[in-house]
């Protein structure tokens, strides 16, 4: 019993106490180094070797180490050699395990922060929490590790750990996500990140969250500045040439890349405080320095659109775009907004034939982007054309020039849907919109058998329409409600949920109409 007195003294083998049989065998336990050993006479193959671990880290024989560690990981003995758990931490996120390697990087802080440490470990501690932090960056979608992140940095800051650059960096933008956009205090921390830079380069992202969370903030002046300054170093650093090596050549592609985010930055900046004309300056220069990037045609052809009243331009410019991003492979978010313009610019001008084509692929696209992506960004995006593009067709509708022909991949059983969100719990308010949409379409078109085929396969296909529009929308608003930053009712969503409906019933209404007539 006096073993285990002394060894309850020390926080850090309280996790393991319990899960040793204390007998009358013999137990040996050395502390050196913060290397913990325990041997068990009944238990000796159960204990991971250390050396060895750190033999293998060393040589970065990560598969042989993981190896390793996968046959010992049911030893509750291993969770006493603080080292060992960081090694096979940084072993997993150097083999691309990111999920096994969080574990033991929280396993070995959970551990180490509980310790009494030397000055080396707590050099170590900052070293491990940079790579750490950088996995819950790299892996996160929608901000969700935002909160574990500023945690752990802020202990870090309040327990007296001497801060990097990168550390306060991340303590900086965290603060002011996680404290209601408290810019005053994440300046400061991000201010004193940029005094401890002693590399110009090492600026750039700093002088970015300095940008990005004074724009948040609605201070879009002092937003371009902080870019500019970004832009201005990145401009000082040597270009891509035939006399750099490879890894020169990367690094300036990455380089051009950041550049390239930076001006999007400050031009949405210029527009957003009215300076139309400077933002179209930016997007005039990155036409001709990026001729293979369609972003900044997508963009020239929304001011032409909705700035200058120009829809002839507009459809210049964003067919010239759907060219690029037909021809560098598919990207949804970038197709979607060149549809988007051009479809409306097409109903500027009355031109209802070639409106309705855009329409469709611009419908096609949106149900891809539901089907492929949750995040907050599109799923604002594909609520954006569901609204707007209902609205187009209400009017092509009324115009009587509709056509149905889309794709047989968007049909789909309404009763099936139906049956799929009942499955779903949490949205019963959803399931009710459902059912009374389902109720209109019951009693207001006729019945399908009766109808001719040509009228029963378009009616087919506009209830296919309907539907998976409206399942994507309403997982989209169901996400949109579901995170801390969107507001209920926020002014920077079109329409509320109220609204689509109502949209949806007259569309209905109207397309019965049509049905009626012919």
């Amino acid at each position: 019993m006096m073993i285990k007195q002394i060894i309850s003294r020390n926080n850090v083998y309280k996790s393991i106490l319990n899960n040793i049989n204390f007998s009358n065998n013999l137990i040996y336990i050395s502390n050196t180094n913060k290397r913990f050993y325990c041997n068990h006479s009944s238990n000796t193959n159960k204990t991971i070797n250390s050396d060895k671990i750190t033999q293998l880290f060393e040589n970065k024989k990560y598969d042989d180490l993981l190896e390793l560690v996968e046959k010992e990981k049911n030893s509750q003995l291993f969770e006493a050699d603080v080292n060992s758990l960081y090694k096979v931490a940084k072993s997993y996120q150097n083999t691309n395990n990111s999920v096994e390697s969080l574990k033991y990087y929280r396993k070995y802080f959970q551990l180490t922060k509980n310790a009494e440490i030397t000055e080396n470990d707590r050099v170590l501690l900052v070293e491990n929490s940079e790579f750490y932090v950088d996995l819950l960056v790299s892996t996160q979608r929608n901000n969700e590790n935002t909160k574990e992140i500023y945690t752990h940095v802020k202990w870090l800051h309040e327990g007296g750990y001497k801060m990097t650059t990168k550390l306060l960096q991340y303590l900086g933008h965290c603060h002011y996500m996680e404290n209601n956009g408290n810019l005053k205090e994440s300046v400061v921390y991000l201010n004193r990140a940029l005094t401890m830079c002693t590399i110009e380069t090492d600026k750039i992202p700093v002088y970015k969250i300095l940008g990005e969370i004074h724009q948040q903030s609605g201070q879009y002046q002092q937003a371009i500045g902080y870019y500019a300054k970004a832009v201005q170093i990145l401009n000082t650093v040597k270009s891509d040439s035939d006399e750099m090596d490879m890894i020169a050549k990367m690094a300036a592609a990455q380089q051009k890349k950041i550049k390239s985010q930076l001006e999007f930055e400050m031009a949405d900046c210029y527009q957003l405080s009215g300076q139309v004309d400077k933002c179209k300056q930016i997007y005039q220069v990155m036409v001709k320095r990026y001729p293979e990037n369609p972003i900044p045609l997508t963009k020239l052809a929304s001011i032409a659109l909705n700035s200058d009243r120009n829809p002839y331009k507009a459809i210049e410019l964003a067919k010239e775009a759907l060219g690029l991003y037909e021809g560098s492979g598919k990207n949804l978010v970038g197709l979607y907004q060149s549809l988007m313009t051009l479809s409306m610019a097409y109903m500027n001008i009355r031109s209802m034939s070639e409106g309705y084509k855009s329409l469709t692929r611009l419908i096609e696209i949106m149900l891809e982007l539901g089907k492929s992506e949750e995040d907050l960004e599109n799923a604002q995006v594909y609520y954006w054309a569901f609204t707007s593009g209902f609205f187009y067709l209400n009017d092509l509708i009324m115009s009587g020039e509709l056509q149905f022909h889309l794709q047989s991949k968007l049909r789909c059983d309404v009763d099936e849907l139906i049956e799929e969100f009942n499955k779903d719990t949490k949205i019963s308010e959803i399931k009710e919109r459902l059912n009374i949409i389902k109720e209109i379409v019951d009693h207001t078109y006729p019945d399908p058998e009766s109808l001719p085929d040509h009228i029963k396969e378009n009616n087919k296909m506009l209830q296919s329409l309907l539907f998976n529009t409206i399942r994507n929308t309403i997982i989209s608003l169901d996400n949109l409600e579901r995170h801390s930053t969107v507001e209920k009712g926020s002014t920077s969503l079109p329409y509320t949920l109220d609204q689509c409906t109502t949209l949806i019933h007259k569309l209905l209404l109207y397309t019965a109409h049509v049905y009626e007539l012919e």
